[in-house]
C-alpha cells in the first residue's frame, strides 16, 4: 500500500522503499526502547489505489479474505547465504498455513538446494494440501529443484 515503510523492533530496523532494488535489514536501535515502531509514507501522486492492493491479496469477487500473500525469497537469506537446508525452509514456512495462496517469489535467487526445495514444495505441500504454493520468477536451476520436489515418486 505504501511507497516506503520502516519497522523497528528488538534492535533491528527493516527498510523498504519501492524506488530501490533492495530492502535493508540493519541492527540498529529504534526510537523507542520497547515495542515496535512502524513508519509508512505514500506519495501524493501515487497511482496505487486501495482496491488495487486488496485485489492483489484476495480472490475477489468470490472471496474477500486476505488469503493470499507474496513471500520474497530474498528475505529468507541472511547475508550471502544460499537457500539450501531444510531448517531454512522450515523457518520460512512458519505461518504459510494462515493463507490459501502463497506466491513464492524467487526474484534475485539464483539457486536453491534440494533439501530446501523438498521441504518447501513436497513435505510442506503434503502436510498442508489446502495451501496453494505458487512459485514465481524462477531461474532454470530453481525450476529444476522445484520440478524435482513436485514430481511424483515411484517406488
Amino acid at each position: 500500500m505504501f511507497d516506503h515503510f520502516e519497522i523497528s523492533a528488538n534492535d533491528l530496523k527493516f527498510h523498504h522503499n519501492d524506488n530501490f532494488k533492495f530492502d535493508l535489514l540493519n541492527e540498529e536501535k529504534g526510537i523507542f526502547p520497547d515495542g515496535t515502531t512502524v513508519f509508512m509514507s505514500i506519495a501524493l501522486t501515487s497511482q496505487r489505489t486501495a482496491a488495487d492492493v486488496c485485489n492483489e491479496f484476495t480472490k475477489a469477487p468470490e472471496d474477500f479474505d486476505f488469503s493470499k500473500t507474496v513471500v520474497p525469497m530474498k528475505l529468507a537469506r541472511f547475508g550471502d547465504e544460499q537457500l539450501v537446508s531444510r531448517s531454512q525452509a522450515k523457518r520460512l514456512i512458519a505461518r504459510f498455513e494462515k493463507f490459501k495462496t502463497v506466491i513464492v517469489d524467487f526474484s534475485e535467487i539464483q539457486e536453491i538446494g534440494q533439501a530446501f526445495a523438498d521441504e518447501l514444495f513436497r513435505v510442506y505441500a503434503n502436510k498442508f494440501p489446502d495451501v496453494e504454493l505458487v512459485p514465481k520468477n524462477m531461474t532454470n536451476q530453481v525450476e529444476k529443484m522445484w520440478l524435482r520436489a513436485v514430481s511424483p515418486r515411484t517406488e
